[in-house]
């Protein structure tokens, strides 16, 4: 009974840190980069992959023109449920319009 316990308390504690930001079986997209006016800021459009179990996402994060891009580092401020082909548009160095398609699910 002991063994089916530790087994139960693995198999948990993986699916926790098995969270796309963190898991090295996850692996990322990225689709669009989209630099700001000022040549500073790019917004990336994204997804990450964990393997069957997880569904499909597309995401989106303001990152520093030139750094490597890292889900880690920079975190997504808007999460879809599904794949979208979402238009971005910067309307200046800090305003940034996203239009995602009728009906689409927002989690972030």
């Amino acid at each position: 009974m002991w063994v089916l316990g530790a087994i139960a308390v693995i198999v948990a504690t993986f699916a926790i840190y098995a969270d796309a930001a963190f898991s090295p079986l996850c692996g990322v997209t990225v689709h669009k980069i989209i630099p700001a006016p000022g040549g500073k800021l790019s917004a990336v459009v994204f997804d990450i992959d964990c393997g069957a179990t997880t569904g499909f996402n597309t995401q989106v994060s303001i990152a520093p023109v030139g750094r490597e891009f890292s889900p880690d580092r920079y975190p997504a401020f808007l999460r879809l449920d599904g794949r979208h082909d979402i238009a971005l548009k910067w309307l200046g160095e800090r305003a940034l319009e996203v239009s995602t398609p009728f009906g689409t699910r927002v989690y972030r």
